[in-house]
């Protein structure tokens, strides 16, 4: 079940698409929490959207068949998203795509830069191997010893 007290998604689909508009952001909700059924508080709180503009934008979005009232709960009205109707499948289609989308594109990218530092590694090899002479004589061995030896 969705925490009701925090924003579901940190930017939907539709959001990014139409630059945090908050119809976008209800329906990024919707189509992202469609199994249960909505009050317009939880819709609010959800969304991060204000009640009155929850409540400005449920008619329209009724209106539009892109929602549905699904039942009421004391005196809340309860809304899920329409999947009934042709314009509710064809939203979450486009939600969807454009979500497969931006994790395709998220995605190379971040393969790209996976791959930069070991390009990036390979100009560092050395040539000659490491011999125990390299690093001092036996006096610096033994020096060495008495530092770790403390």
């Amino acid at each position: 079940m969705v925490n009701r007290s925090e924003k579901v998604l940190e930017a939907g689909p539709l959001e990014t698409l139409f630059s945090g508009n908050a119809t976008a952001k209800i329906m990024d909700f919707m189509i992202s929490s469609q199994e249960w059924d909505y009050s317009e508080s939880d819709i609010a709180r959800s969304s991060d959207v204000s009640i009155r503009t929850v409540q400005r934008e449920i008619s329209k979005l009724l209106e539009s068949k892109l929602i549905k009232q699904s039942r009421t709960v004391g005196n809340a009205k309860m809304y899920q998203l329409d999947k009934s109707n042709k314009t509710g499948q064809q939203i979450e289609k486009l939600a969807f795509s454009l979500a497969q989308l931006r994790i395709h594109k998220l995605t190379a990218k971040q393969a790209t830069k996976e791959r930069r530092p070991a390009k990036a590694m390979e100009s560092f090899a050395y040539t000659e191997p490491f011999l125990p002479g390299d690093f001092g004589g036996p006096e610096q061995i033994e020096s060495l010893s008495e530092i770790t030896n403390d």
